[in-house]
């Protein structure tokens, strides 16, 4: 509030606080886009691993890690559960830590099983994926 006020002060008495919130809203969108284009090229040279996100047949909380995945343009697997039972004898094989999912196996090397990190709740694998790709 106290930035607000100051910046008022100091600019033509036309231009209201809701404008300068709305110019401050403009400029966070093109900091994210222009974040989100750096970090693709940053991530366009490096080897890609073998991803593969499991979830039920919804968009449910595994939405959010499909759409940061197309915005690196980070190639995955998209493995969803299509009953019920699937889901089930999954669960009973004891794929998933906790038992839960979203699920995400990461494989540094798309060849082998070799250092493969599996990663479930959608938020620490949001955060996985962020620190991994910039």
């Amino acid at each position: 509030a106290l930035w607000n006020s100051e910046l008022a002060v100091a600019l033509p008495s036309p231009i209201s606080v809701a404008t300068i919130g709305s110019m401050r809203t403009t400029w966070l969108v093109a900091a994210v886009a222009a974040c989100a284009v750096l970090c693709v090229a940053e991530t366009a040279a490096a080897p890609r691993p073998r991803i593969e996100l499991s979830y039920f047949g919804s968009r449910g909380r595994a939405e959010p890690i499909r759409f940061l995945l197309e915005v690196l343009e980070v190639p995955y697997t998209d493995r969803r559960f299509q009953s019920r039972e699937e889901w089930l004898s999954v669960k009973e094989s004891g794929a998933f830590a906790f038992n839960q999912v979203p699920g995400l196996r990461y494989c540094p090397d798309r060849n082998t099983e070799e250092g493969c990190l599996d990663v479930v709740q959608s938020h620490s694998i949001m955060r996985f994926l962020s620190r991994k790709f910039n």
